[in-house]
C-alpha cells in the first residue's frame, strides 16, 4: 500500500417508500481512512484492516439478549444439565420431524431478524418454507458425549461445542444428525443453538434459545 492510499466511506439512510433516489438520502456518516503525520497508517503493508462505529437510529427497538441473565454466576452443573437436556430436545425435534415445535423454537428468532431486514409477512413465510425442506430427511441423531460449554456475550449466551477428534466435528455445535442427503450421499447437520436465560426466569424453567 502507498503513502497516499486512502478509504472514504459514507453510510447513509433511505426511507424504505421514498422513490429510493439520491434526493431521499440522509447522510449518517462519513468516515476517513486513519493518517498519522500526513500519511495513511497501513503504508507499505501488503493489506490493512480496521473498522469504525457509528449510532443508527431505526424505527423499532430489539432486547435480543441483552436482557439474559450471566449465566456464569448459576449453578454450572445444573446449567449443563439444562443445556443438555435442550440441545438433545432439538435433536429429537429433527428426528421425529416435528415442524411445530421447531417453528415455535424459531418463530422470536425470525421475527427479530425480519423486523431488523424491513422484510414483509411473505418473507418471513418464504424463510419458514425454506427451513421445512430439513424435515424431509430422516435423521438418526449422535450420541452427546464429547462438549465443552462456551459462553459468549458477555456471559448471557451459552453453546456447547463438540469436542471430538475428528477433524469433521471440529468448530461445530455439540448436537448432531446424520442423515442421507437428496444425492443419496451421508451427511450430518449439527443445529445452531444458542441458550439464554431472560431476566426473571429461573433456570428451573429451562433455557431458551436466541440466533
Amino acid at each position: 500500500l502507498l503513502e497516499n492510499s486512502s478509504v472514504a466511506i459514507g453510510v447513509s439512510q433511505i426511507d424504505n417508500r421514498s422513490k429510493k433516489e439520491f434526493a431521499d438520502e440522509i447522510k449518517v456518516i462519513e468516515h476517513n481512512s486513519p493518517t498519522e503525520d500526513g500519511q495513511f497508517v497501513g503504508s507499505g503493508k501488503p493489506y490493512y484492516e480496521y473498522s469504525f462505529t457509528f449510532n443508527a437510529d431505526v424505527p423499532y427497538e430489539l432486547e435480543g439478549w441483552t436482557k439474559g441473565q450471566d449465566l456464569r454466576k448459576l449453578d454450572a452443573e445444573k446449567l449443563e444439565q439444562k443445556a443438555l437436556e435442550f440441545y438433545k430436545m432439538v435433536q429429537q425435534i429433527y428426528v421425529n420431524k416435528d415442524i411445530e415445535s421447531y417453528l415455535k423454537l424459531q418463530y422470536n428468532n425470525q421475527i427479530g431478524i425480519s423486523v431488523s431486514l424491513y422484510n414483509y409477512k411473505e418473507d418471513l413465510l418464504k424463510e419458514f418454507n425454506f427451513d421445512e425442506k430439513k424435515f424431509s430427511f430422516n435423521y438418526t441423531a449422535l450420541p452427546l458425549n464429547s462438549y465443552r460449554m462456551v459462553f459468549e456475550g458477555n456471559g448471557r449466551l451459552l453453546r456447547l461445542y463438540n469436542t471430538d477428534p475428528d477433524p469433521f466435528f471440529r468448530g461445530k455445535l455439540a448436537a448432531s444428525l446424520d442423515y442421507i442427503d437428496e444425492d443419496g450421499d451421508e451427511s450430518t447437520l449439527s443445529p445452531g443453538i444458542t441458550l439464554y436465560l431472560p431476566e426473571g426466569r429461573s433456570l428451573d424453567e429451562g433455557l431458551m434459545m436466541r440466533k
